[in-house]
């Protein structure tokens, strides 16, 4: 039992009775631990008002807490009070309330000695020791306490690998680490409290341990894959149905266009359960989970790597003409994924299309390239396959940076900053510089056709900087003269608003 308990036993409540009523004084609550002001506290209080006294008052009377510094004074605590009860104690009702609060403060500043002036180099030791007996307990998957509700599995690693006598023992030696006996609440949202650094330590550890064990996993996992490459005829089949899939990209994932080759394409989410059902039953027989198509990707690109074949790609189903669920399709400008097909409409994400209007998406192979011609169109095939414009290398390289400019404004600067900076290929790092010196340009255009509206407001300087600007561009950039030539006005027609919408 600490001081403050010790000296409450002895104080006990103290109740003085005056012409307004009878006044107890209970616990003093330490709330936070600031030495600069001696702390805050909480003192309980409670008011029975004398009726034959004060006959207004309630009957029931008032209970509750008042807030007080520790380095306050009487007149301070009389001000409390009769704020809080909105009566004035006796001058032998403060006197006694006065009492009581200083002797029990002094108890808590007496124990923060008392913990201040303990070995800290033991105390430390101890934690340790704790902690690696929580870690340990972890390894061994031993809970000391068993979670108390359904929402109580989120408790904090201390709470769970440590019994109650040895988490009173971590609470004591962080005492003496702090040097004063306030405990904070531990919040497991702020990640603060008495404990919370120590609790840290422990979820550090735990944490570290359960991504070696999943490194581990996927490691055997991938191993024992591996070995059924070379054993199993059904895996080597999935294997290069999933390469297959994944080269075609139509649908919005592989595992679509792998359950679909399997069990049959699709034009809804209900018909796809149950496509989804059968493909789950097929993945669960090598141990895998739907979404780890990707790793029979990776793992059959590896085989052939090593000088390996595969059988050819037969799946029971082969694509048919048509869109279906979860494909991506084209507009003019747009890319969309596909949530129903109708017998006129495709219907996506808050919109409708009618079925001519669209076209499927087809991922192009990137053509070789030795030329700036071939970069040119290599990038406009990446602006295809990546889904910025669509059948970009349908179009001349000015139209896909008219529609890049006007549909992709906010993203297409910083995309075409990166792209610049990690290419290493010369000729397609030239590409891409050309293509971002053309938006430069459109944006030069727009910029000359706001200010020649406002000459008035703004220098003559200003518009002869940015045609300089535009000049010495379409000099260096094929793509930015055909820009020059046709102006803003022809951007905007080309494009029209209503389509980007």
């Amino acid at each position: 039992m600490g001081f403050y308990q010790n000296c409450f036993a002895e104080l006990g409540e103290r109740t003085v009775v005056d012409s307004k009523g009878s006044w107890t004084i209970s616990h003093v609550c330490r709330n936070r631990y600031i030495p600069e002001c001696r702390h805050h506290y909480t003192v309980s209080i409670q008011f029975k008002p004398n009726l034959l006294r004060i006959p207004k008052a309630s009957p029931w009377g008032v209970t509750g807490g008042i807030f007080m510094r520790g380095c306050e004074d009487i007149e301070m605590m009389k001000r409390r009070i009769k704020d809080y009860v909105g009566y004035t104690p006796s001058a032998d009702v403060l006197d006694a309330f006065w009492t009581h609060f200083t002797v029990l403060r002094d108890a808590y500043e007496a124990e923060d000695a008392f913990y201040a002036a303990q070995d800290r180099e033991n105390a430390d030791r101890l934690l340790m020791e704790l902690e690696n007996l929580a870690v340990l307990r972890f390894e061994k998957g031993e809970e000391k306490q068993a979670p108390k509700h359904r929402f109580d599995r989120n408790r904090p690693p201390m709470d769970v690998y440590l019994t109650e006598g040895e988490y009173r023992l971590a609470v004591e030696a962080q005492k003496v680490l702090n040097g004063h006996a306030y405990v904070e609440p531990y919040s497991v949202f702020g990640r603060s409290g008495h404990l919370a650094d120590f609790n840290e330590r422990i979820q550090t550890r735990i944490d570290e341990i359960k991504r070696s064990r999943e490194i581990e996993a996927r490691q055997e996992k991938r191993k024992r894959l591996r070995g059924l490459l070379d054993t199993d005829p059904e895996f080597r089949r999935l294997v290069a149905n999933a390469m297959a899939a994944a080269k075609e990209s139509r649908a919005g994932k592989t595992e679509y266009e792998l359950a679909f080759r399997y069990f049959g394409y699709v034009s809804s989410l209900e018909e796809y359960r149950k496509v989804y059902s059968q493909f789950s039953e097929l993945m669960k027989q090598f141990g895998l989970e739907t979404y780890e198509t990707d790793l029979l990707v990776s793992l059959g690109r590896e085989y052939l790597a090593e000088g390996e074949m595969l059988p050819v790609p037969v799946a029971p189903f082969e694509r048919p003409e048509g869109i279906f669920y979860q494909d991506w399709i084209c507009t003019e400008n747009r890319f969309y994924q596909v949530d129903r097909v109708g017998r006129l409409y495709v219907y996506v994400a808050g919109d409708r299309f009618l079925k001519r209007e669209v076209r499927p998406f087809v991922w192009m192979e990137s053509p070789a390239v030795d030329s700036l011609e071939s970069a040119i169109f290599d990038h406009l095939v990446w602006l295809h396959n990546t889904k910025f414009i669509p059948y970009a290398y349908e179009l001349a390289p000015a139209e896909a940076v008219k529609k890049l400019f006007l549909i992709w404004r906010r993203l297409v600067v910083s995309a075409y900053q990166r792209r610049i900076q990690y290419e290493r290929h010369p000729f397609k790092k030239k590409a891409a510089q050309l293509f971002a010196d053309a938006i430069r340009c459109l944006q030069l255009l727009e910029q000359r056709d706001q200010l020649v509206k406002l000459l008035s407001v703004y220098p003559q300087s200003a518009l002869a900087e940015i045609e300089q600007e535009i000049r010495e561009l379409a000099e260096r950039n094929q793509i930015a003269r055909a820009l020059v030539k046709d102006g803003m006005a022809a951007v905007m027609k080309k494009v029209p608003l209503i389509k980007l919408l």
